[in-house]
């Protein structure tokens, strides 16, 4: 689904009350895409990133947002280096762990370094950023993220609305979200596992 498409869904559920430019209606969606995103790490954002170590240091990926820690809940966070687990610390964490070799996350440099000479290829998971969105984008994920999209557009459109009618449509629209939300769990292996 595109953003033109989710903008048109959003003025339907608005019943065309919307006074906002087209600049921003994209703006908003682009706001209620990102916090859709952050309701939870959406297995349509996971990535392996494989990259060569060059002079004990890794280039994150562009689209880079965050490690996703893999195995077992109790593990701590890592990156492989060939077949070797490194564990992944802090950065003001990366001197205290007395000579071992470990890694830590430079955002201000986008990269990931090691305290001790490394060498080999890396892989690690990571969470993807999502683009930004244009009036042509398509929608990342599945179908159901527009409509969602769309939902809370609309259910924050009405929060300008302080009529009865904008009170109630609030409420139509944030039930309507949170039950995309709810069936949307089916894109997401972990809790399609934890289903009990």
């Amino acid at each position: 689904m595109n953003t033109q498409t989710v903008i048109n869904k959003f003025r339907v559920w608005v019943d065309d009350a919307s006074e906002l430019s087209p600049e921003e209606e994209v703006d908003l969606a682009q706001e209620k895409l990102d916090e859709f995103l952050g309701e939870r790490t959406w297995d349509f954002l996971k990535k392996t990133a494989t990259v060569s170590i060059v002079s004990n240091e890794i280039t994150l990926p562009t689209d880079f947002k965050y490690i996703l820690k893999t195995g077992l809940p109790e593990e701590y966070l890592y990156v492989k280096v060939d077949t070797k687990k490194i564990r992944l610390v802090s950065l003001q964490d990366r001197d205290s762990w007395g000579g071992e070799n470990v890694a830590y996350i430079d955002y201000a440099e986008s990269k990931i370094k090691f305290t001790n000479p490394t060498t080999g290829v890396s892989t690690f998971d990571y969470v993807r950023e999502s683009d930004e969105i244009t009036i042509n984008s398509e929608i990342i994920g599945p179908r159901s993220v527009g409509y969602a999209i769309g939902r809370l557009m609309a259910r924050d459109f009405y929060t300008l609305d302080q009529t009865e009618f904008g009170r109630s449509q609030y409420a139509a629209n944030d039930a309507a979200y949170e039950k995309l939300l709810g069936q949307m769990s089916v894109h997401n292996q972990y809790e399609i596992n934890s289903v009990e």
